[in-house]
């Protein structure tokens, strides 16, 4: 999956893990939020219906189980 926001914005990567999805920062800003909680230096479980916020702009996860 391709990087998702852009420089100066702040940049997240989800990844596949056996256990799940996880979003990652590639570019720390205090902007990037899941679920109104600040990503910090950890990778973090995404769940079904996660809410996303780069730059005040809100994403939402969702993720079915084929």
């Amino acid at each position: 999956m391709p990087p998702i926001g852009q420089k100066d914005a702040g940049i997240i990567i989800v990844t596949h893990r056996k256990e799940g999805y996880f979003a990652s920062l590639l570019e720390p800003n205090k902007n990037i939020k899941i679920n109104n909680t600040t990503l910090d230096d950890k990778a973090v479980l995404l769940k079904h219906n996660d809410i996303i916020f780069i730059n005040h702009i809100p994403m939402q996860f969702l993720w079915t189980d084929k």
